[in-house]
């Protein structure tokens, strides 16, 4: 006789799950995710099913990597504007502490424009620095 276990005891009833999704809550999708999670398929029935359905299986790894946060938009580096809409919580927060250490080094006068630069003294007069230039460097 096989063994089968009670139901699970759900954390919503009808009405909360109704207010939580007009909240736009993600609260009532945990339960199911864990509930998923505990199931994982083993890494041989993972290659039986990509070997017999590879679309099915090209979907999953699209599906799965999108949860983890990778995507399919093109990011252009060096420029200020971000398509955040589309960003998860892990890759905002990678961006923010990129963005915070490049304003640090920019304070700290180590980059102009997107380079790293040497100290430059800004406070001197343009006369002074003109006749502190080098033949070669005017």
């Amino acid at each position: 006789m096989p063994i089968t276990k009670a139901p699970a005891k759900r954390m919503f009833s009808q009405n909360d799950l109704i207010e939580e999704f007009k909240a736009y809550s993600r609260l009532p999708f945990i339960e199911v995710l864990a509930n998923m999670m505990n199931c994982m398929p083993t890494p041989e029935s993972l290659e039986r099913f990509a070997n017999e359905y590879p679309d099915r299986w090209a979907n999953a790894v699209s599906t799965m990597s999108r949860l983890a946060g990778y995507h399919d938009k093109l990011e252009i580096t060096g420029n200020v504007m971000l398509e955040v809409q589309g960003m998860g919580d892990a890759e905002l927060i990678a961006k923010l502490s990129e963005l915070d250490d490049t304003l640090k080094r920019m304070e700290e006068g180590k980059m102009l424009e997107g380079k790293e630069v040497e100290y430059m003294d800004v406070s001197s007069s343009q006369e002074e620095q003109k006749n502190t230039l080098t033949p070669s460097q005017e």
